[in-house]
């Protein structure tokens, strides 16, 4: 392998999403990507998931919950009123508040671990992974916004590519990156993400949206709270109905929420997270 090549993804892959928000004083710490290392199995590890397995492929048929997931519009028009979010700082803060909730639940393993500990529940445990990750996701998500209300700052692959095409265009882009052994279709992917990380540099979001999707997913951790302690206590054997919805209501928040798509859409286009989860090859 030419070292050339064998340095530049090393410098690639070694490095983390550094996202700070624009526009204020305080530098914050290099965000990690959406996804979470839960998400899939270690790297080192000889255990074999495929995605039938990940999906809950043999769990038992899970009864339909009667459970409802309703915002509160009253009481988060109330604190929107009483503490609006107006900058990165007070933006994080509040996060901050939701992760406290959350780590609660995480520090046994999450809804999977409660139901790895219920022997008579084990067989549902894809469905707590399922949960655990899209709620990690959904946080992460809130943090990501507040970081990059502003705008989104170039990744060091981004600052790397964009450098290139400044120098030399395109055609010199091609060329150099082809002799270091690169095929066409990587170079493709590199193209097509820094132009993506240009267009979003400057896109912002209001902090008032990024309050309001916050304010709105507190209800999902506040019910995945609840439920961690039914499970704990042993006290509801339709638990897993209510988890089972839970994660539908969650996924369709994830889909549905303006600004919590929008990020989950602009990190999904960042070839070193869609990497890590095996959708892509960038050629090491």
């Amino acid at each position: 392998m030419n070292c050339k090549k064998f340095l530049f993804f090393g410098l690639i892959l070694g490095c983390a999403l550094t996202v700070l928000g624009c526009g204020e004083a305080k530098k914050e710490e290099a965000q990690k990507p959406l996804g979470l290392a839960m998400d899939l199995p270690k790297a080192e590890s000889n255990l074999k998931m495929s995605k039938e397995d990940v999906a809950g492929k043999g769990m038992p048929e899970v009864k339909k919950s009667n459970i409802e997931f309703k915002f509160d519009e009253s009481r988060i028009g109330k604190r929107t009123a009483e503490a609006p979010v107006k900058d990165q700082a007070s933006c994080l803060d509040l996060v901050a508040s939701l992760e406290k909730k959350r780590d609660v639940v995480q520090r046994n393993d999450g809804i999977w671990g409660y139901i790895e500990q219920t022997g008579d529940l084990k067989e549902y445990s894809p469905l707590g992974m399922q949960l655990d990750s899209d709620l990690n996701k959904t946080v992460r998500v809130f943090r990501y916004l507040c970081n990059t209300a502003k705008g989104v700052p170039y990744t060091y692959l981004a600052d790397l590519v964009n450098s290139e095409l400044e120098a030399g265009g395109e055609p010199g882009f091609r060329e150099k990156f082809e002799q270091m052994g690169e095929s066409p279709k990587d170079i493709e992917v590199y193209l097509e993400y820094a132009a993506f990380a240009k267009k979003i540099k400057d896109r912002t979001v209001e902090y008032a949206a990024i309050q309001d999707a916050v304010l709105r997913g507190e209800l999902f951790v506040d019910k995945y709270s609840e439920f961690a302690q039914r499970l704990a206590e042993k006290k509801s054997p339709e638990v897993i109905a209510d988890i089972k919805a839970l994660h539908e209501a969650l996924a369709q928040f994830m889909s549905s929420n303006g600004p919590v798509a929008m990020a989950i859409a602009e990190d999904e286009r960042n070839p070193s997270t869609n990497l890590r989860q095996g959708q892509t090859n960038i050629g090491y």
